[in-house]
């Protein structure tokens, strides 16, 4: 037996397997992180396009601000997992750039980018602060 056999033997010892628990709540966090980027995207990429003829400015704004009302009175009132919360805390934050793209959409905001994303990420600071956002 030589030390390569003994160190591989050892390394082998030490590879556990997952077990069904595991594969579980793998597949849990992974369809609920995806699920939840594909509604943001589907949302984002709705109001993306310029509906100037079908949807009002103030309309696609009050949708954005209702489903950023929803999911915040959500987040305070319906008792949630760390994951759960923070995965909404962070499609919350998604909106509120969503809201400020439809903003600037609307009224034709001359902003650039830095301006934007530092209206962003101070308009969602203060949430991540309050909700003790950790990984």
């Amino acid at each position: 037996m030589t030390i390569q056999d003994t160190t591989s033997n050892k390394a082998a010892n030490k590879v556990r397997m997952a077990d069904a628990a595991a594969w579980l709540r793998f597949i849990q966090i992974a369809s609920l992180v995806l699920g939840a980027g594909l509604l943001l995207a589907g949302i984002v990429f709705f109001f993306a396009y310029n509906w100037q003829l079908i949807i009002h400015r103030f309309a696609k704004l009050g949708i954005v601000a209702f489903l950023m009302l929803a999911l915040m009175l959500s987040i305070v009132r319906v008792p949630m997992s760390t994951l759960v919360r923070n995965v909404a805390i962070s499609s919350m934050s998604v909106l509120v750039g969503a809201f400020l793209a439809i903003f600037g959409q609307a009224y034709n905001v001359e902003a650039d980018t830095h301006t934007f994303f530092l209206t962003w990420a101070l308009c969602i600071a203060v949430w991540v602060f309050v909700a003790d956002f950790r990984f």
